[in-house]
């Protein structure tokens, strides 16, 4: 085990987007600074509250009242 340990060398660490990279490639996620998480995070939740904002009430469409027909009065004819 000891001699495990003494060929391990420490890798530079690189910054892509969010995550960290390892010089072979992998992403460590762990390596995230707990700031910048918090902070887009953030960013986030207010996104989606300015959506909710920008909804708009259906409104409602009136309905037309229909006109009732006057019936004719039939004339009595005079004789």
């Amino acid at each position: 085990m000891a001699a495990m340990i003494e060929e391990w060398r420490p890798v530079a660490i690189q910054k892509v987007g969010t995550c960290y990279t390892m010089g072979s490639g992998s992403i460590a996620p762990f390596k995230r600074r707990a700031e910048e998480g918090d902070r887009l995070r953030e960013n986030r939740k207010k996104k989606k509250k300015k959506k909710k904002k920008k909804k708009k009430k259906k409104k409602k469409k009136k309905k037309k009242k229909k006109k009732k027909k006057k019936k004719k009065k039939k004339k009595k004819k005079s004789y």
